[in-house]
This record gives C-alpha cells, structure tokens and sequence, in this order.
C-alpha cells in the first residue's frame, strides 16, 4: 500500500513575477518547506509532484542545490512528472541539459514519476508535451499501463478543464477524457476546483503551490495527501500561504484595469467615427481632444497602434 503527499506547479525562480509584493522565492521555499514536514509528520511512503517545478528549463544552480538539499534531508523519495517549463521546447527528449533532468542525474531521492506500483495500486506519471491534449481526446484516451490493478492513479501534466475553453487554446474539458483511472491528479491548470468525479474517475486538481499571476490570487495553496489503502483523497491547505493582499499589489492592479477599460471605450469610439480625411492617428488626437481624454491614455493607444504597423 502507498501513502503520499502530491503538489503541483511550484514554478520556482528567483524573479518576482509581475505585481507581486514581498520574495516570490522565499515565499514558495517556504511553501515546500512546508510540505517536507507534512511529508514527515505524516509517515509518506513518497512525495510526488505534478510537473512545473522550476518557471524555466534553466535556472540557477543555487536554487537547483537549494531544493535538492531541503529534500534530500527529509529522506523522503520525491517523483515529478515533467512539466512544460521543465522543457526545452516542450520536448522531454530534448531536455537533457536542463535543470530538472541534472537533477534526475544528481539526486538519489528525486525521480523522474513513470510508474510506481505494490499489490494495493499502480501511479502513473503523464509528462507534458505539446498536443498532449489531442493524444488525450483520441480514441486510446488515458490509459493505466496496469489495467487490472486495484487502485489506479494517473498524474498527468496537461490542461485539463472544468469547462470548454476558447477553441484556439489547446485544452480538453473532463467531461471528454476516456480514462480507466480511478484518479487522475491534474497539474498545468493553475486554478483549482480540488475534487470532480466524472464516471467514476475523479479528477484532482489541487492548483498551483506557485501563484505567479494576479488570477491566481483567490487560490488557496494546497496539498493532497492520498492514501492507497483506504483510497482517502484529503485536501490540507497550506498554513505558510500568505493571504493575496500580502503577496500582491491589488491596488495597482484594479489601477491597471481602469486604464485598460479607458483604453477599451477609446478604442470602441473610433469604430463609430467617420472622418475620411484624417489618418488613423490624426483621428485619434481628434477624438482625445472632443471626449477629454487623457494623454497617458492616447498615447498608449498610439504606441500600440504603432507596434502593430
């Protein structure tokens, strides 16, 4: 029987992303700290992560030490399933110089996820690569390389979505993925819904540890700790996660969305204009002027006008 601690998209690295407040890295080392302690106080056979460890395919080697260091202290085996920024290319087999892979190379404890099995289950590990999700919505589906195993566990590193999505983004909603898993823990979608049962698979997708955008913001960061034997899928939310208005700069966010929404109405406001004689940038120093526009509002709509020329 296995018990585990199972995280996601950690998306390590050393910048800030944009709007956020504080140190990203110190804030998500702190996150996996974490996790390595529930890991222990829990008695894990293993600790499996679903993909994204770091934010990009090369990263520092201080980080690359640092996490290998905090891990390999626990004792604990620790499997990742390679993500799409673990990736050069999104191509694993093009990925041999890349942080993660010298990780699988260096460390004893940290492992590329392809299988994991005893007598109670079998794990499944399902890296990224590009079209995954057409593989996925194909007529094999996703499939257990141990069909006949008790408890199947599939971890899979694909955007996989409550609800269809625009038809230009490569995705594929739950409803349409074939699969003989009785659990499929989902990794690449950022944003959680925790626990969807389809057909008698459920779906699992307990969001990014990492929250590197400003819709991220409302997501709890969170681990699953799932038990083979008793089949017990339970959600522990994160004690070190800071509250949003901690970690991000919400007020220059909503400031930003307000001078995107001066933009949007301008640029709604030619659509109606008519002037044959004046050229696009004539006409909008005409209607700056007419509707009281503000300069730094104009001019971003020239500048962009401009990179599209």
């Amino acid at each position: 029987m296995m018990k585990f601690i199972y995280v996601q998209d950690t998306h390590i690295k050393g910048i800030n992303p944009i709007n956020r407040k504080g140190s990203y890295y110190e804030d998500i080392m702190a996150k996996l700290t974490e996790v390595l302690e529930l890991a222990n106080g829990n008695n894990v056979d293993y600790i499996i992560h679903g993909g994204d460890l770091f934010d990009s395919s090369n990263v520092s080697n201080i980080m690359v030490d640092e996490f290998i260091d905090e891990v390999e202290q626990t004792g604990i085996p620790f499997y990742i399933v390679p993500g799409n920024h673990d990736e050069i290319g999104h191509n694993w087999e093009l990925s041999k110089s890349s942080s993660l892979a010298h990780i699988f190379r260096r460390s004893k404890l940290i492992k590329e996820l392809t299988l994991l099995w005893d007598e109670g289950g079998v794990i499944n590990g399902f890296k990224y690569y590009h079209n995954i999700e057409q593989t996925l919505a194909g007529e094999k589906g996703l499939i257990c390389s141990h069909p006949n195993s008790p408890f199947k566990i599939a971890t899979i590193h694909a955007l996989i979505t409550k609800a269809p999505l625009m038809p230009s983004i490569m995705h594929i909603p739950i409803k349409e993925v074939k699969t003989d898993f009785d659990v499929v823990l989902v990794a690449h979608n950022h944003l959680q819904w925790s626990i969807i049962e389809q057909n008698g698979t459920k779906f699992v997708n307990i969001g990014a540890l990492g929250r590197t955008g400003i819709d991220e913001a409302d997501i709890t960061p969170t681990v699953a700790l799932i038990d083979t034997e008793t089949r017990e899928i339970r959600l522990i939310p994160l004690k070190s996660a800071k509250p949003k208005e901690v970690v991000f700069d919400l007020e220059k966010v909503a400031q930003k969305k307000q001078f995107d929404g001066e933009i949007d109405k301008f640029i709604s406001s030619l659509d109606s204009a008519k002037f044959q004689s004046l050229d696009l940038r004539g006409l909008i120093e005409f209607l700056s002027k007419k509707n009281n526009i503000e300069k730094e509002v104009k001019d971003e709509v020239i500048r962009r006008i401009g990179e599209n020329e």
